[in-house]
């Protein structure tokens, strides 16, 4: 999924869990701070990587170092 389609999840997310914490009593930083983290991941993770990125390798057809020569795209 591109991250434009992700946004109103990663939203929805962050409303719920406001939501949710407006009935938590006592010390909820902790939860708090481990839902937050889940649903960055969560979204991050929904970000699809465009195929066809420029690689330039080095060695043998067994024993191949490389690294990437452009950018890569994200949705």
């Amino acid at each position: 999924m591109s991250l434009a389609d992700g946004k109103p999840i990663f939203v929805n997310g962050l409303v719920a869990l406001q939501k949710e914490m407006l009935t938590k009593e006592g010390d909820s930083f902790q939860h708090f701070a481990e839902q937050m983290a889940q649903l960055i991941e969560d979204f991050i993770k929904s970000a699809k990587v465009q195929p066809g990125q420029t690689v330039t390798t080095a060695g043998t057809a067994t024993n191949q170092t490389g690294q990437t020569t452009t950018k890569g795209n994200i949705e």
